[in-house]
């Protein structure tokens, strides 16, 4: 009878695995930084500026925008740090003269990405966008908090 038990209490939770983690999403609060197009140095890096945006909101630089495509949350049962065991946000760089899509890409909440190669090195060709910070990402309340480096 106790193995009986015992076998019933292994199925449960291998059934629930992690995924019984649940619970509610803790999320970032607001920036409470200066946010728009603030050149500055640093530590050594150029920095663009600060930014929050919602889903389907644009920035620009003149000859780049800047859209936020998709917020997409973190499986509570995936790894931690994983691609999806963290939020994530999709951009769209979009040349602003002919409104040709220049590349979309996913980043990781936390996570820094160049943009001078791969996929995206033609915005880095086209703008003064050399790099991408997500410093953080709301997905209650559906914005991403990201800093532009040169």
């Amino acid at each position: 009878m106790t193995l009986r038990r015992l076998s019933i209490v292994m199925v449960s939770l291998a059934i629930g695995g992690c995924c019984l983690k649940g619970g509610t999403r803790k999320e970032p609060s607001y920036p409470s930084v200066g946010l728009g197009w603030n050149e500055q140095e640093v530590r050594g890096v150029h920095m663009l500026g600060s930014f929050v945006l919602k889903m389907g909101e644009v920035i620009e630089n003149g000859n780049v925008q800047i859209k936020v495509i998709e917020l997409a949350p973190s499986d509570p049962c995936a790894e931690p740090n994983s691609l999806v065991g963290t939020d994530r946000v999709r951009l769209r760089f979009i040349r602003k003269t002919d409104q040709k899509v220049l590349c979309e890409y996913t980043f990781m909440a936390g996570g820094s990405s160049t943009l001078l190669g791969g996929p995206c090195g033609e915005v880095a060709k086209e703008s003064d966008v050399a790099g991408v910070y997500i410093k953080a990402i709301n997905i209650t309340d559906g914005w991403v908090y990201f800093e532009l480096a040169k």
